[in-house]
């Protein structure tokens, strides 16, 4: 019987992929992976499959985005197997052994847990933090990660504990808790659908959990990377996918807010949204990038547009995740 189903959503990141599914069949329980490609443009997935005839890749006409590209996949596992819980994986990440057995028994040990969430650290160098549980913050709209990109030993990141918030980067997810609330919200392309999802899981009894003694290595924007360059900040000037965050981050963070905030948690967010808007804005400004300040408008104009879309969230009766 299969446990755990794991989803992988390539976009152009072969290489990243290979790496990936290479720790997962290293580990002792053997899950089954399950490999949505967004329409890549490069060449050499279907070598996987090859290679390795119990891997499944599904093959998407159109990039799909994170959101829609998993819910391809978690619909896959939920129809064709009987998995107890699905494993939501960035393709740019390694996996060490014991990550899912120390998952599994936690999720398996508490019945009201929906999500598991490992400690994720920066790949080639694991003493940087890249997620060591995290929480919402309605100032933001978005989520905190306390001692993100610092030290990996410090006292929070060592923590077991409930949390708030999930990175989608790498979760644990029990079956039940998509066959209640769906899968991931299609309007969310890619940033903050996680952070809905979880306010989702929480909104409908779930519970979250931050486990540190799993493991996973992220390299950190694999599909938005140019070859394997390094690490650069989203909002740094020599970002080249720079506009692309800034338009997706700020629309989805006012998705956020309008879907799951109450109005005291919207009057903090709008206390200090302008002020962000405002700085950013001057930064594109300062930096040159025209195009930058322009994305922000029309992610403003975009969140008017479908704030009151909100899909059916049962994505195992949509014909199109």
């Amino acid at each position: 019987m299969i446990r755990t189903v794991v989803i992988l959503v390539n976009y152009n990141g072969l290489k990243d992929t290979e790496k990936c599914v290479e720790s997962l069949l290293n580990t002792s329980i053997h899950p089954k992976i399950v490999i949505v490609d967004n329409a890549s443009r490069e060449a050499g997935i279907e070598n996987i499959e090859k290679i390795h005839p119990e891997i499944t890749i599904l093959y998407s006409r159109e990039n799909l985005g994170f959101g829609r590209g998993n819910n391809l996949g978690i619909k896959w596992a939920l129809i064709n197997t009987q998995c107890e819980y699905v494993f939501i994986l960035n393709n740019d990440t390694i996996v060490e052994s014991n990550t899912l057995p120390v998952l599994e028994k936690t999720m398996h040990n508490h019945p009201n847990i929906g999500i598991v969430a490992p400690k994720i650290v920066m790949m080639g160098n694991p003493d940087i933090l890249w997620y060591g549980g995290g929480d919402i913050d309605w100032w933001r709209g978005s989520a905190r990660i306390p001692g993100y990109m610092g030290p990996t030993d410090s006292s929070i990141a060592l923590t077991a504990r409930k949390v708030t918030f999930a990175s989608g980067c790498a979760m644990l997810v029990k079956r039940e808790l998509f066959e209640s609330i769906g899968g991931f919200d299609k309007r969310y392309f890619m940033y903050v659908e996680d952070v809905d999802f979880s306010l989702r899981a929480l909104k409908n009894g779930w519970e979250i959990r931050y486990v540190p003694d799993s493991l996973v290595h992220h390299k950190g924007q694999g599909s938005n990377r140019i070859d394997d360059g390094p690490f650069v900040p989203l909002l740094d000037s020599k970002n080249p996918k720079m506009e692309f965050f800034i338009y997706h981050s700020v629309k989805n963070r006012l998705m956020n807010i309008w879907d799951n905030a109450s109005t005291l948690d919207s009057i903090k967010f709008f206390t200090v949204f302008p002020v962000y808007i405002t700085v950013l804005i001057l930064r594109c400004l300062l930096k040159g990038k025209i195009v930058a300040m322009f994305k922000t408008m029309s992610a403003i104009r975009d969140f008017s547009k479908i704030r009151n879309q909100r899909p059916d969230m049962n994505f195992l009766r949509d014909k199109e995740s």
